[in-house]
């Protein structure tokens, strides 16, 4: 499917194999021919952190790349707030920090990172110039 040869192929699926980002998953076999070995994404291919930064809590949940959850976490935000604010910023910075001191060299590199906010995310406000409600996630926080 991807034109390439089949020793461009090998080569390139045992480096893929030794870097620990696929794995052997099982043969398949086609009316004629030989059998085909099968492979998915390996374990050490590396992890996603996804944040759901709504009107009421955050929550977090890292997950690898091979489809494993290796960790959750969430806090409420203050019963009175109505808005996204720097207190927002502030938890999504102390989940991201934790999460990053217990990861494990076995999820892998972390290879994005992804916040969900309850504001509308675009540019600059026309008429004002000042940024959107959306850069109040940087108050207190920097990607890594």
């Amino acid at each position: 499917m991807l034109g390439l040869s089949r020793p461009t192929m090998s080569s390139a699926i045992g480096e893929l194999k030794r870097q620990n980002y696929v794995q052997e998953y099982g043969y398949t076999q086609g009316p004629t021919g030989r059998k085909a070995m099968v492979y998915r994404v390996g374990s050490g291919a590396g992890y996603v952190i996804a944040i759901d930064a709504g009107a009421s809590r955050i929550a977090l949940r890292a997950l690898t790349l091979d489809s494993r959850i290796v960790h959750e976490d969430q806090r409420e935000l203050p019963a009175g707030q109505r808005s996204y604010s720097a207190e927002t910023s502030k938890i999504v910075s102390d989940l991201i920090s934790a999460t990053l001191q217990i990861s494990r060299s076995s999820w892998g590199p972390l290879r994005s990172l992804g916040v969900a906010l309850p504001t509308l995310v675009g540019p600059e406000h026309p008429k004002t110039g000042l940024p959107g409600r959306q850069n109040l996630i940087f108050e207190h926080f920097t990607p890594p």
